[in-house]
């Protein structure tokens, strides 16, 4: 998924989504952004963007033609990509909540080539399922007076988070009732779900889920070690991100 977002407004523009992106695809994006924008008769002073190979000179030349200024965030500075991460704090794609689909979605009724699927909580009866765009705008839950997450666990976070994550954040897969992890006082965001193996790849998920595992009690070290290191089979973990300080929280979904 490629996207904008407008730090002021915190719009968030969906520009594209593909599972094979490549600098031609995301010059045309950069193209196709400016053309709305000047169709809203808005637009854009500068541009902060991550060092990605598939932004290119030709890329950065589409915005510095219009007078915008571009920036990029240093390296090895997962911070300065907040503002992003904290407004689509998930990879949809990468989890699999959305999907390529020939499938129009329920709200703006277009067949965008992706839908989702994943949670959805209303009283509402919809008769299909959404587009990337319409979750992210937030017409998909206004529409049909629901959420794609479950606020258990939010009650700490800001009424713009809470909106963000519940409103117009694609959801994702669990055996349990998933829910949203908090830490830094703010949403994380979703990384997805892991086995044993990317935990030890972060000690400070795995120490985490452990102490959790022992205050639950009933098993000892042993029994413990043993259901961590078979995770991916009867249960699984569910990893986040925080996106103030990189801690990956997480937690453990069974069947």
């Amino acid at each position: 998924m490629f996207y904008v977002m407008e730090v002021g407004s915190r719009t968030v523009h969906i520009l594209g989504i593909t599972a094979h992106p490549t600098a031609a695809w995301t010059t045309q994006l950069a193209r196709n952004l400016l053309t709305d924008l000047r169709q809203r008769g808005t637009g854009l002073r500068y541009l902060l963007r991550d060092r990605d190979s598939k932004c290119t000179q030709a890329f950065d030349a589409v915005f510095t033609a219009d007078g915008i200024k571009i920036l990029k965030t240093a390296p090895q500075t997962p911070r300065m990509n907040a503002h992003a991460e904290r407004a689509i704090r998930t990879d949809p794609v990468a989890s699999g909540s959305i999907r390529e689909a020939a499938e129009a979605c329920a709200c703006c009724e277009r067949e965008r080539g992706w839908i989702y699927t994943a949670t959805f909580y209303t009283a509402r009866e919809v008769n299909g399922r959404f587009c990337p765009w319409c979750i992210a705008d937030g017409s998909a839950a206004e529409r049909f007076e629901g959420e794609f997450a479950d606020s258990v666990g939010l009650d700490d976070v800001g009424e713009d988070v809470l909106h963000e994550v519940t409103r117009r954040t694609p959801g994702f897969q669990a055996w349990q009732d998933p829910h949203w992890l908090v830490h830094c006082q703010t949403a994380a965001a979703f990384v997805g779900e892991v086995g044993y193996a990317e935990l030890a790849a972060r000690p400070d998920a795995l120490a985490q889920l452990r102490a959790d595992l022992r205050l639950g009690g009933g098993r000892d070290e042993a029994q413990l070690e043993q259901f961590l290191t078979h995770l991916g089979d009867s249960a699984t973990a569910l990893l986040f991100r925080c996106t103030v300080c990189t801690t990956h929280p997480a937690y453990v979904d069974a069947s």
